[in-house]
């Protein structure tokens, strides 16, 4: 289940918990259209330095963490394909709920 859209993708090189340096391209979830979010994930995402983000390249959701940033964070306007099925499936925390909605999804 895949969907394209025009927005912006940030490039930005970090730390990661193991300790590892890493350059992700990523959408941050105030450039997502708001019919993927709703008003609380939002909300819980903003003004942290660590925030969800939609890695493109492996296509899921992963955290950036601005505190260990390192240099500046780039951003370009491109056509992404974003894969639904993890934004769907991100939020639902029970496990019988999640595996009846990825056996829709397939």
């Amino acid at each position: 289940m895949k969907t394209k859209m025009n927005t912006y993708v940030k490039t930005g090189t970090f730390l990661t918990q193991a300790g590892n340096i890493r350059t992700m391209n990523f959408v941050d979830v105030v450039d997502i259209p708001r019919k993927f979010w709703g008003v609380s994930e939002l909300e819980e995402n903003l003004n942290k330095p660590r925030r969800m983000v939609y890695d493109i390249d492996k296509q899921n959701w992963r955290y950036f963490n601005q505190n260990t940033s390192e240099g500046e964070v780039t951003v370009k306007r491109q056509v992404v394909e974003f894969n639904l099925r993890p934004t769907i499936c991100a939020f639902v925390e029970s496990p019988e709920c999640r595996e009846l909605l990825e056996s829709f999804l397939d």
